[in-house]
Formats: structure tokens, sequence, C-alpha cells
């Protein structure tokens, strides 16, 4: 080390204060720090770095050449003797390793800085080492226990004696915290949980006034997934009732997810319940749900949840009310000027205070790089009976869908898309497709074309339809009719004119669209004359007079044919034999079948045997021994066969009363002779 003031300290007391006078009297005369014109010194700093080395630095400012300037630094230290050079030096630093730094309260430096033409500028500064320590880093950083709100950190660093504290920074994508301690660990906590951190300690002395962080050592962590701190982002319109058929309806449920802050993991799955009528799920990020075959005449309660790995949302309340409680709004349009929408509906008429809901973004639109939804669903509430809003609006309207929906004391109505948005300041480029232009017979000429209504951004509420007398389009008469209408009947034509048709759309906004290519026809008049309408009419009369002879002559024909006597023609029967008795002792006859024709005509024969069956069953004998006549019954009457039973054993000799025909022929008894005297008691003949 050089010693600068060496000779001067040899020096007797008396030479040295004289000297010490010298130097005050120069420093008034010539102040210590001398600015000149070109040449400025400053920012000065210094570093103490980790209570070892000092290096203090400083900007040259002006325009001053570099290769003539000279610069020297000196210093000392609190109880020290003498001045001291710098360890190492430049036109802009001074560095003390850490042989000539020492553990003083202070330290003052000399810098002078002068140019070969003699312009000086002279600097004094002190410092007090502690407030200017900048300590060494940590060894290592790491994470330790990690749950969904809290993040434990664990670090290691040298013990140098001196105090330290340790910052500690985490920050997430949207804010950045500091915490401070003098442990080697800390557990952070008040995080989001499934939030990506990152986190930095640097050490600090901890008692620097004007301090510097030590350079920092970093790690990142991921709390653990929590169930979503809240219900899906909706409303009490966010849903679509559809068509009602055979008491079932379906309906769609708008969805949307909590804000991401409590999204607390990744959403999995939406959930809707009305227990104990349905259980319905879909997986995120789906926009809708639908709820199939409702009853159209019940109200629903549906409650909307949405779900990650660690659990399941609170849910929000849908209520659906029965078909027809709420009546919905009619007719939604959105017109777009570039700048703002202007929403209108009819209201449907309903008693009582009635609030609207206008949704957009119901259709959720897409970043093709990223798949969850850029734009959800948003809304606005409206308290007032008119029937439109206009609102600032500046995304284009292909892009997105609109919906109104009528909260009422009977509840909310479910959304009512709308039928068409459409920018007021486009007109219709292309003419409209004419499918058709007839002649009528009463010089008319009917046109018709495709019906566009909404199309292209644009709202077509009227055709124009021309008709013109001559080719270049100067004598022309129009006319306009509604939208709804795809064709239109020109009326009141001159007869044999070749007229020149042409139709153009007209939008909401009052614009006109070009023409339609023109379609050339000629009127003409088919009606019929005076003379022809009194020809037809006599035509007519004598065809309805013929007719009304000729039906009259069927009807007499008819009723002499059905007066005439029908000739019925039955069938010839026969005789049935061979009944034979059975002896006394078992008081019972046998019975026996003969098969025999019983005519040609089989259904008249049927009808026959049903008479004869019904007379053979009328009298039943309840005592046939007390009453002495036997009762004949048919057991089984077909087209050809028959079985008879007897069921008295007094037979042959009495005589049947229940059926006495003429003589055909006689029933024989079981000793095989016949008493011709008696009345045969069963005969059969054609009569």
């Amino acid at each position: 080390m050089t010693l600068w003031f060496q000779e001067i300290a040899e020096m007797s007391p008396t030479a040295c204060s004289l000297l010490a006078w010298a130097i005050v009297v120069l420093t008034l005369r010539h102040p210590t720090c001398t600015v000149t014109r070109d040449l400025h010194v400053t920012n000065l700093t210094f570093v103490v770095n980790n209570w070892q080395t000092v290096t203090v630095r400083w900007d040259l400012e002006g325009d001053p050449d570099v290769n003539g300037i000279n610069v020297s630094v000196i210093w000392t230290a609190a109880g020290a003797r003498y001045w001291y050079t710098c360890s190492k030096s430049t036109l802009r630093s001074c560095f003390l390793d850490e042989r000539d730094y020492s553990d003083s309260s202070k330290y003052i430096f000399n810098i002078t800085v002068s140019t070969q033409d003699g312009e000086t500028v002279h600097i004094n500064a002190s410092m007090n080492p502690s407030d200017y320590v900048i300590p060494a880093p940590l060894k290592s950083l790491h994470v330790g226990e990690v749950t969904s709100r809290c993040v434990e950190l664990l670090w290691q660093y040298r013990d140098l004696g001196r105090d330290v504290n340790f910052n500690v920074t985490y920050s997430d994508s949207t804010s950045t915290n500091t915490g401070i301690t003098s442990h080697y660990n800390m557990t952070v906590c008040g995080l989001t949980p499934y939030t990506r951190y990152n986190f930095s300690v640097s050490a600090m002395s901890a008692t620097a006034r004007d301090g510097y962080r030590s350079k920092p050592r970093t790690v990142s962590s991921v709390t653990e997934e929590e169930k979503p701190g809240a219900a899906p982002n909706m409303t009490v319109g966010s849903f679509t009732t559809h068509t009602c058929s055979n008491n079932k309806r379906d309906v769609t449920v708008y969805l949307r997810p909590p804000n991401r802050p409590s999204h607390n993991g990744v959403l999995r799955r939406y959930l809707a319940t009305s227990a104990p009528r349905f259980y319905r799920n879909i997986s995120y990020p789906a926009q809708t749900l639908l709820l199939e075959d409702l009853n159209c005449n019940d109200d629903y309660s549906v409650f909307v949840c949405v779900t990650n790995d660690a659990g399941v949302s609170p849910p929000f309340s849908l209520r659906i009310p029965k078909l027809g409680d709420v009546v919905p709004p009619l007719n939604v349009l959105v017109a777009f000027d570039n700048t703002s929408v202007k929403v209108s509906w009819e209201s449907a008429s309903q008693r009582g205070k009635k609030n609207w809901t206008v949704f957009w973004n119901v259709s959720c639109v897409r970043n093709p790089d990223d798949q969850p939804c850029q734009n959800h669903m948003d809304w606005i509430n409206l308290e007032t009976n008119e029937s439109f809003v206009k609102f600032p609006f500046e995304m284009p309207p292909e892009v997105i869908q609109f919906g109104v929906a009528m909260t009422t004391d009977g509840g909310n109505s479910g959304m009512v898309l709308s039928s068409c948005v459409y920018n007021v300041s486009k007109i219709p480029t292309e003419p409209p497709p004419v499918l058709s232009v007839e002649s009528q017979p009463n010089l008319g000429l009917t046109v018709k074309w495709s019906l566009e209504t909404c199309y292209n951004d644009m709202l077509i509420t009227q055709y124009n339809i021309q008709h013109c007398y001559n080719r270049d389009f100067t004598t022309c008469e129009s006319a306009s009719v509604s939208s709804e209408n795809n064709s239109y009947v020109i009326r009141g034509l001159q007869k044999d004119v070749q007229y020149r048709v042409r139709i153009r759309q007209r939008t909401a906004a009052g614009l006109y669209g070009v023409f339609s290519e023109p379609v050339d026809r000629l009127a003409v008049d088919t009606r019929l004359t005076i003379l022809e309408i009194f020809g037809i009419t006599i035509g007519c009369l004598i065809y309805v007079m013929g007719l009304g002879y000729t039906i009259v002559q069927c009807i007499r024909h008819t009723c002499q044919r059905w007066n005439r006597n029908e000739e019925i023609i039955l069938p010839r029967f026969y005789s049935i034999t061979g009944v034979q008795e059975a002896s006394a002792s078992t008081s019972m006859n046998t019975y026996d079948t003969v098969q025999r024709t019983l005519g040609t005509e089989g259904p008249r024969a049927s009808h026959f045997l049903s008479i004869l069956d019904s007379c053979l069953d009328t009298k039943p004998q309840k005592n046939a021994k007390a009453d002495r006549s036997a009762q004949l019954s048919a057991k089984s009457l077909r087209e050809d066969y028959a079985m008879v039973g007897m069921k008295d054993d007094s037979m042959p000799g009495n005589s049947v009363s229940l059926l006495q025909l003429s003589d055909v022929g006689v029933w024989g008894d079981s000793s095989g002779s016949s008493d011709e005297d008696v009345t045969p008691y069963v005969t059969a003949g054609r009569e």
C-alpha cells in the first residue's frame, strides 16, 4: 500500500499546524467541488459485498475527451491514520478488497477528476458500510409441503454471524406479494387453489438503511385442487323452452362457468339435477345442456353445479315454470351499426311488472389456438316498459348470438334467441332470385321469387315489384309487399301489351338493393263472353235434368223388384230311424246315430235345423213317468249329421206332442214291431 502523506506525518507539530491552516485557506478560496461547464460526476453509489469488499461507482457526464481525463481516488476510514489508494480503480469505479476493507463504521472517499486543460472536479463523500451491504445469495431453495392454499419454502444460507433478513416474493399471473422473515423457512398461505406460483428468496442486511438484496434463488410450485368455490355464473333466464308435443317438451340450459379464480382446479363436468325427477351431466366446457321430455304442465327447480377432481361447486338454482305461465317475447331483432347494437322485441301481453334480460355471446366464440371459450355468455338486466335497448358494442354481429328473456311475478319465460342480427348500413348487392313471371287470364301477371328475409347480415322487410311499358324503364309502376310474401299479382294491365317485370329488396333501414334481371311477359285476357257463359249454363241445365231422370228410373225399378214374392225352397229331410230301447232295468234308452243327406242348400238346411232344435227343446219334462210323454232332444245338429236321444222308457207307443207332422215314416221299438195304428211320434218331411 502506498502511504500518501508519509512525509507530512514526520513533520513537527508546528509545521503540521501551519500546513493545515494553509489547506483551509486554499479550500476557502477554491471550493472542494469545482464543477466545470462540460464535466460532471453523477450517480455516486456504494456497495458493500457481503461485509467483505467495497465497490464505489460514479458516472462522468458532459462531453469530455476520455483520453485526456485523469481520475484519482483516495480513501480513509474512521480511526485510520492515513489516506489510502483503491485496490483497483477505473475512470468510473474504486474497489477495496478484503485486505483493505475493515469493519469500520465510516469510510471517506476523495475523488478528483482533472483534464489536460486544467479543469477539475473534486468530490468528498462518506458512507456507513452497514447501510450499503448486499449479502451473498442463498445456497439452496426448495419446496416443502404443498396444499390447496399454502406452500412451504425451505432454504440454506451461509451464516456469517450478521443480522440477516430474508425477503420472500411470490407471484401468479395476476399479482405479486412480498414477505420477510429471519428464519430459514417460510410457509406462504392465502394462495389460490390449483395455481402456479413463482417464488424468489433473497437475503438482506437486517440493519441496512439503504441495503441491497442478494441475488435471488427461485422456485415454482402449483397448489393443490379444491372444489369450486362458486356456483356456475348464470341468471334466471339462462334457458330456452322448445315446442310442447304430447305434453312433453325439451329445455336447453345455457351454461357459464364460475369466474376463473373460483375454479380451484380443472373443471370437468356440469351437473343438472331436479330430484327425484332427473339427473343430467355433460363434460366441460360445454355451453348447453339439453333436458329432454319434461312435462309441459309441471314446474321444475333445476340445480346446476360444476365439478373438478376435488368436488362439486355450490348449486345455481334455475326455475323452469310450466308452459304458459310466462309468455316469452317474440321476434327478437338485433340492429348493428359498427359501434352499438339495438335489440328490439315484441312484448307479450302479461299482467304485472315485467323485467327484461338481454343476452349476448349466447354461442361461445373460440380461439383456434385455445380450447376454452374466449367470450362467455353475458347479459344485462332491464327494468323498463320499452321493448328495445341500445348499448355500445363493437364486436362484429356475425360472430355473436343475442337473446331476450322476460321475468314476471310468475317466473321467467326463458331465453328467446334473436331471429336476425343485421348491419343497418349494409345494402343488398345481389338481386333476389325470380322464380317465375306468369300471365293471368284476367289481364294480370303473377310474380314469384325465392323468399329471403335475413341473410348476409341484412334484414329484408319489403320486396319492390316494378312493371314497365317499355324497354328503357321510363314508364313504370311499382308496388311493395312485405317480406313475408313470396309472390304478387299485378292487376289491371292492358290487353296484348308486353311488360317488363323486375324486383328488388328493401332493408329494415330503408335501403334498396339492385333490381333483378327483367322478365318480359304479355298481358292476356281469356275471360268468357256473355254468349259463351249462356251456352255453358244451358248445357249444364240439360245435363242436370238427364241425370235426375236417370236417378228416378233406377229408384222405380228397384222398388218393383223389392215388392215381388220370393219363392223359398226348403231342403228335403228324411225320417230318423234306428233308435233302440234299452231293457227296463236300465230306465234309460240308448242312443244311435244315422248319417243322412239333409239337402243341397247348406245355409237353408242349417237354418231349418236350428228351427227344429228350438222346437225340440221347448217342453222339457221334469218327471217323465208321471206325464207319460217323452221328450226328444237334439244332442248335435250339423249340416249332414244328427244324433237323437230318447229319455222315456215307456216308449214306443205314446205320441210326442212336441212335433206332429204328416206320415213319412214310423219309429220302431226295440223288439222290431211297430204299431201302425198309433200316430207316429216323430216324423219329418218336406214341410
